[in-house]
């Protein structure tokens, strides 16, 4: 290079610059074509982020700016021209739709096809810091994000835009737990919020030992409920009866009901109850009536088989695909709380730990079921694409 003109190496430069901008433009090509046949997901990374950070070996920086670019160019083809003739930079193109992001999610205001092409018409040829000016101007909100920056190995700055209300809420917290408060700054503020959070889920997740008697336990308790649902239904027939009699004559009928109600065993009194049962306006209900006879005319037996019918002890779950607390928990800390998806051309194995969700192996529509080697964690993109790929086949 040393030998070359002035001239030269000025030409030369310029050339070097418009074949990145042809390669940037393939790379965002290829990186839309990712995305749509979902490949990222295919190679065990839960997004296309981490595919260009851990795959292509691409910065966070460098991610980030030709996702949102590859995603403009999808929204306003016009852009692709724009980057190549070099009028919009890589940085503002991926600004502009940070921000067309912002007012469709945060602020509910989608912008329509006109609005977001006479605003990249705007922001061309600015420098990324105007344009960002540009944007503040048309929505003041837009600039209140986070910033993280590492200051070291065991550091990291983190800055944000906090409005007032939030402001209230960290003083308050300040004045209720100042006696648990070693210094009253933000960060001991957010240390403290943070452990009482993960305190309160581990508390919830915990796994708690079942005893051997809960089974013995849990029927007793359902035996008890269900004798109480028949005093009360016995007390509620004898006032109904008493009410209905007449207040003068020969209460011939209020007699054989009480017998009835009292368990006489009478031939006369049976047919008499079964005539009251089939009458009973409390009788609403096959289970019902059922365990109403069977109190009524003193079978136990009947009684216990119907109490052990009965869902009000059940342990189960009410739904075939809800999973119990418990084992819920038991899945999680099987799997380290971490997606288990791995490819299986590369063997990589999926780091996401955020977005998890328990999916059945051998889905519940076909006949599978809450065991525990039926169930595994999957975050949600990849339980959304092990779904697809079952529902293919």
């Amino acid at each position: 290079m040393q030998k070359l003109s002035n001239q030269e190496l000025f030409n030369r430069t310029l050339e070097s610059v418009q074949h990145e901008r042809e390669a940037t433009l393939e790379l965002i090509a290829y990186l839309a074509e990712i995305e749509r046949r979902k490949l990222y997901l295919e190679r065990g990374y839960s997004s296309l982020f981490q595919f260009c950070c851990k795959s292509l070996k691409l910065s966070e920086g460098a991610a980030a700016r030709r996702i949102n670019a590859m995603r403009l160019t999808q929204d306003l083809p016009q852009t692709k021209a724009k980057i190549q003739a070099g009028e919009l930079s890589l940085s503002t193109a991926s600004l502009t739709q940070s921000f067309f992001r912002h007012q469709n999610r945060q602020e509910k205001q989608p912008l329509n096809l006109n609005q977001k092409m006479a605003i990249l018409n705007k922001v061309s040829s600015q420098p990324t810091i105007e344009a960002k000016k540009t944007f503040c101007q048309i929505n003041p909100k837009f600039e209140k994000r986070e910033v993280h920056r590492a200051l070291s190995e065991t550091t990291t700055r983190l800055s944000f835009v906090a409005e007032n209300p939030l402001i209230g809420k960290l003083e308050k917290i300040k004045q209720i737990h100042s006696h648990q408060l070693k210094n009253f700054n933000l960060v001991t503020i957010v240390e403290f919020m943070a452990e009482q959070l993960l305190a309160q889920h581990d508390r919830k997740m915990a796994i708690k030992p079942k005893p051997s008697s809960k089974a013995n336990r849990n029927n007793n308790e359902s035996h008890l409920k269900t004798d109480k649902i028949l005093k009360d239904q016995s007390s509620s027939e004898k006032s109904k009866l008493l009410k209905d009699q007449p207040t003068s004559g020969k209460p011939k009928f209020l007699k054989n009901s009480v017998a009835d109600l009292v368990g006489d065993s009478s031939p006369r009194c049976d047919q008499k109850a079964t005539g009251l049962r089939n009458a009973s306006p409390l009788g609403s209900g096959q289970k019902a009536t059922e365990l109403r006879s069977a109190s009524l005319l003193g079978s136990g037996q009947k009684a216990t088989e119907l109490r052990n019918a009965s869902p009000m002890g059940s342990d189960q779950p009410t739904k075939p695909r809800s999973i119990a607390a418990s084992k819920r928990a038991i899945i999680f800390n099987k799997f380290q709380r971490q997606c288990s998806y791995v490819d299986t051309l590369t063997k990589k194995k999926c780091d996401a730990k955020t977005f998890l969700q328990i999916d059945h192996i051998k889905p519940v529509a076909h006949g599978g079921g809450n065991e525990l080697k039926n169930l595994r964690v999957l975050c949600a993109n990849h339980n959304k694409f092990t779904w697809l790929q079952k529902s293919k086949c």
